[in-house]
């Protein structure tokens, strides 16, 4: 069956392949932010792989392509996200509301996956990587979109 692919031969053939990988990424996703997250969530994936020598430039290719579609389902998910709902009010009543109706709106105003990140980690203290088993994706995953939860959620936090 060959030699394995171990994290030499990967680290070798993901740098030996970036720039088709990242064509691959870039025909999927538009955003160069996307196609720089979908290779480093699929270097991740990849890390502790055991494929044979021979397959290791196939594996590649594939894992990015499956990372950028996940990403792109995952975009076109929050297409529906709105931002604008969050505009500030004059509504006296509304500055008058408690801390948790002012937390619940702004949880609200996550993308579904981020929200659910930012909820186990943020708020209930869970490891990344427990939150992570917990949700069915990676550790780099839930980072990333912890990371961006808070950078929505102070967006707008300035908005209100």
């Amino acid at each position: 069956y060959g030699a394995e692919m171990g994290k030499e031969l990967l680290t070798e053939a993901f740098s030996r392949l970036t720039s088709r990988l990242r064509a691959v990424a870039g025909q999927i996703l538009k955003s160069d932010d996307d196609v720089a997250d979908a290779l480093q969530e699929s270097f991740c994936r990849l890390w502790d792989s055991r494929v044979p020598e021979s397959e290791a430039e196939g594996r590649c290719i594939v894992t990015v392509r499956h990372v950028s579609i996940d990403a792109a389902e995952r975009r076109n998910r929050m297409a529906d996200f709105n931002p604008e709902a969050f505009e500030k009010t004059e509504d006296a009543d509304a500055r008058e509301t408690g801390i948790e109706d002012v937390q619940k709106r702004l949880l609200a105003g996550l993308p579904p996956l981020q929200r659910q990140v930012f909820e186990l980690v943020g708020l209930r203290d869970f490891d990344y990587d427990v939150a992570a088993v917990r949700l069915g994706i990676t550790e780099q995953a839930a980072r990333t979109n912890m990371c961006r939860a808070r950078k929505t959620l102070r967006s707008l936090y300035n908005k209100l």
